[in-house]
């Protein structure tokens, strides 16, 4: 049976001066972070840390690596829940939807010669919480999205790229 979203309480948050009274089902996520490891394509693997302090709001810094290349983003966005099945002691289930867009920076190995890109890109990903206390969860996500590389015109100047992975990681 699906439960709506807990609110324990609203949370304020003070952004540019002004004052801006968050809703209570986005202060429902006790995490500050998450550290998250996963595998994708067309990045093989990859990792990093999503700022989460601010829900409903996300900020998320990582990097990748396939065959040939290294890859870097910064993306944010925002977080949807629902479903919120956790008790009053902080613990159990936890389901959001994810929207964010972003940078991304791609430089192929250093045998390739002048070959970077810069690009922009727009995800989505739904994200399971199993919080095993009030301030600690396991975390897993299936993230899918895609943007435009802008590279210089010796590579071929802009191409489309899709973005398809599965993390896991821990908050706090």
């Amino acid at each position: 049976m699906r439960r709506p979203a807990r609110s324990p309480g609203a949370r304020s948050a003070l952004l540019g001066g002004v004052l801006l009274a968050l809703p209570a089902a986005a202060a429902a996520d006790d995490r500050v972070a998450t550290v998250h490891l996963g595998v994708g394509l067309p990045d093989l693997v990859g990792g990093g840390v999503s700022l989460t302090a601010l829900r409903p709001f996300e900020l998320e810094l990582g990097g990748a690596s396939g065959i040939i290349y290294t890859t870097v983003f910064a993306r944010a966005g925002a977080a949807l829940p629902l479903y919120d099945g956790r008790g009053e002691d902080g613990r159990g289930w936890l389901v959001e939807g994810l929207g964010m867009g972003g940078y991304r920076y791609l430089d192929h190995v250093p045998w390739a010669g002048d070959f970077e890109k810069h690009g922009a890109e727009v995800d989505v990903a739904a994200e399971a919480l199993w919080w095993l206390a009030r301030h600690f969860s396991l975390d897993g996500q299936v993230l899918v999205g895609g943007g435009l590389w802008i590279g210089s015109e010796a590579d071929g100047g802009v191409a489309f790229f899709t973005d398809w992975r599965v993390t896991v990681g821990v908050g706090f």
